[in-house]
């Protein structure tokens, strides 16, 4: 017979469960168990799941096969594997933020860009620090996050509608995921709020007048982007020093 101690976790980055997988001929030891969640002291607005249960291999299918909950678990036997994975979820890159919004309003990626760097300047201008640390550049059509970018680009000018793909149903309503992940980072509920203050501003702008404001005179976009050299980085001091002044206007 062969003991298996399971510990599970979300990871929002992938959207998917991981866990820990500690499969032993013996009975399970209790100092290796200890020293894991020792470990997992570190992650205390991370949930985890424990399930024990034994069977006839030390193999992860043999776990599978006696119980279909674990069919989609992506499992490591290397807890700092497990860490480093769990890590990645308390940084909010620009995508999250991206998806985010898309789960909450469809719109063309032209808009969704505007509205990803205006979140940006919000959060920077209220908390002096960035929202997340993808790079801003400057596009012709104005600010841009690059990754993003190559995400969307394929839908053009045509609203991003599969707005159920990046949201789960409770109660009648759709939830989007990546509030978890957004909601847990160490910038938690402060960046929720950023966002949702951004899309409540600006939600009823169309992409062209978000275009006409980004562009503005003095703009930090207009003071990056040149025919000569394109694909520029916005910096967070030329972000921050135009929308404090916008801010007192």
């Amino acid at each position: 017979m062969v003991f298996h101690y399971i510990a599970i976790a979300s990871d929002y980055v992938n959207g998917q469960r991981i866990a820990w997988h500690y499969p032993s001929k013996e009975r399970l030891d209790q100092r290796r168990i200890r020293a894991f969640m020792n470990k997992a002291v570190n992650f205390e607005s991370t949930f985890f799941g424990i399930h024990k249960l034994s069977t006839d291999s030390l193999s992860w299918e043999s776990v599978t096969a006696k119980d279909s909950f674990f069919a989609d678990v992506r499992v490591t036997k290397n807890e700092d594997e497990l860490f480093r994975m769990l890590t990645k979820d308390k940084e909010i890159l620009a995508m999250d933020v991206a998806i985010f919004i898309l789960a909450i309003q469809s719109m063309s990626h032209l808009k969704l860009q505007k509205l990803l760097y205006l979140s940006y300047a919000d959060y920077l201008v209220k908390y002096k620090e960035p929202l997340f640390t993808d790079q801003i550049v400057s596009y012709r059509y104005g600010p841009v996050v690059e990754d993003v970018y190559q995400q969307f680009k394929k839908y053009g000018a045509e609203k991003i509608t599969d707005k159920e793909k990046y949201s789960f149903a409770v109660k009648d309503k759709l939830i989007p995921p990546l509030l978890m992940k957004i909601t847990k980072s160490e910038k938690g509920e402060k960046a929720i709020t950023s966002i949702l203050e951004t899309l409540r501003k600006y939600h009823n702008f169309s992409a062209n007048q978000l275009v006409s404001l980004t562009h503005s005179q003095n703009s930090p976009w207009s003071k990056t982007y040149s025919i000569e050299s394109k694909n520029r980085e916005i910096i967070d001091e030329t972000i921050l020093k135009y929308h404090v002044n916008e801010q007192l206007k």
